[in-house]
């Protein structure tokens, strides 16, 4: 699989610097799909792909009963581009990629559906297993979306963006090492250094810059000040001052939910990359610390305790009688 997408498992930094030139957003299936399997859908972190789960995943497939139980999916995406947009774009393609595999939608797999998210792929999935209602939108604005003004088609994509609800095919979610509460090295000189090279599309750039400058007046203070240097990047709204992200993380979930993260030596209360306190979440099934950096995922606590998790949610998920599987082109021969 490396070998035959060696494109992709590189395209990590282009992904984040130049977003949208490789990866403009979508699932792909690592195997043929099979309408009796629950599918974990993998959501990668910033500057990686979906190659920095290869690991974790030959460790699931190891276990007999989660090969057998279980398919992986993956979203490829831009990690350069806005976070909530990246969240529409998941949204999007879930249903797309339903639509392609199972269009009768009358599948098991289909309606049961695993998220794990890494780092901001966390975040993303998050939009996936709550719902919005205006608490977005009123992070950054203080009228409706009808009053915004700017570029109709950049109006209504926002729009979509910030009004969600949660996807119910998706019945159980596994955050690892995500900064629901932003991380202070998006506000460091690295981030700062990171946000200065990502160079977004540039009528991306264009129609956000004018919608925040021709909507002055109806922003938020805390959005006023947070984007007073119009900086759109995926790194500039990881920061812990995020009026958006801060008003994400208060959204309700409305699934079983789990959180793995990382510490790297007693005490520390941080990964290197996200603290404790951020990536923690009142109401999870279970949360488990790991002697890890932040790809707590390759830690072996942490994968037997994805295991568990899965173990669990097929407690709760009876087996399905089985339907014949439909071959579709794997990852690699997508690639």
């Amino acid at each position: 699989l490396v070998r035959r997408a060696r494109r992709v498992a590189h395209s990590g930094l282009t992904n984040l610097l130049h977003p949208e030139v490789r990866a403009k957003g979508e699932i792909v299936l690592s195997q043929p799909y099979d309408p009796n399997k629950i599918p974990i859908l993998l959501v990668h972190g910033l500057q990686t792909t979906p190659f920095t789960f290869l690991h974790l995943v030959n460790a699931l497939e190891s276990d007999p009963e989660i090969a057998r139980r279980f398919q992986f999916w993956h979203f490829y995406y831009s990690t350069g581009t806005p976070v909530l947009l990246n969240a529409l774009r998941l949204r999007e393609e879930l249903e797309r990629t339903v639509q392609i595999v199972d269009p009768e939608d009358a599948d098991f797999a289909t309606h049961h559906i695993v998220v794990l998210g890494h780092s901001m792929g966390g975040l993303i999935a998050h939009t996936l297993v709550s719902s919005s209602g205006d608490r977005l939108w009123r992070s950054l604005f203080v009228v409706p979306p009808e009053q915004l003004r700017g570029n109709p088609e950049m109006a209504q994509r926002l729009q979509r963006a910030f009004f969600f609800r949660r996807n119910p095919r998706v019945v159980r979610a596994i955050f690892v090492a995500t900064p629901h509460h932003g991380s202070a090295m998006a506000d460091s000189w690295i981030g700062g250094l990171a946000k200065s090279l990502i160079r977004l599309p540039n009528k991306l750039q264009t129609d956000l810059t004018d919608i925040a400058k021709r909507n002055v007046e109806i922003r938020t203070a805390e959005a006023a000040a947070f984007f007073k240097q119009l900086n759109f990047t995926s790194v500039h709204m990881l920061s812990p001052h995020d009026p958006m992200l801060l008003a994400l993380a208060r959204l309700p979930i409305a699934v079983p939910f789990h959180s793995i993260m990382g510490e790297k030596h007693n005490g520390a209360g941080s990964d290197g990359v996200v603290r404790y306190a951020s990536s923690h979440l009142d109401g999870a099934n279970s949360e488990l610390i790991v002697r890890s950096g932040h790809n707590a995922f390759n830690n072996s606590e942490a994968r037997s305790e994805v295991i568990r998790v899965l173990r669990e949610e097929l407690q709760r998920s009876p087996a399905p009688r089985r339907a014949p599987a439909t071959m579709l082109a794997g990852y690699a021969e997508k690639r």
